[in-house]
């Protein structure tokens, strides 16, 4: 299991660069979920819904963490700083490189680069 974690976080931290919070520093000491920020995007917790809320209108289906119950201020206090959305680390390798391209490919949609992702849905690992 460690091992399949290890993996995970490390396909994360190369095929999340620039994308998502996910240095050393990020590591999580145990479990398959964290709470990456992402590297470029929303600042606040209303903002990141909104931003969630567009990413879900242009086929991708991500979970931000304030969506996981509690009140703003429960998410700021536990988490202090910008939100972030749900990876699971426990998916197969190609299964996240694959999620992660699609959060890639709706950030730059978003930021007005690149190209409109399917209208199909997708979801990040939830």
């Amino acid at each position: 299991m460690s091992q399949h974690f290890t993996r995970g976080f490390d396909t994360l931290t190369e095929h999340g660069a620039g994308l998502l919070d996910t240095d050393e520093e990020h590591r999580p000491l145990a479990g398959y979920s964290l709470l990456p920020r992402l590297a470029h995007g929303p600042v606040g917790h209303k903002e990141t819904v909104a931003w969630v809320n567009a990413a879900g209108r242009r086929g991708l289906k991500i979970n931000p963490a304030p969506l996981f119950g509690g009140t703003e201020d429960s998410w700021k206090a536990l988490h202090p700083g910008r939100p972030g959305i749900r990876v699971n680390l426990s998916v197969p390798h190609a299964d996240l490189v694959h999620t992660l391209g699609l959060l890639r490919h709706a950030t730059m949609s978003l930021s007005g680069i690149g190209e409109q992702p399917s209208r199909k849905a997708r979801h990040l690992t939830c």
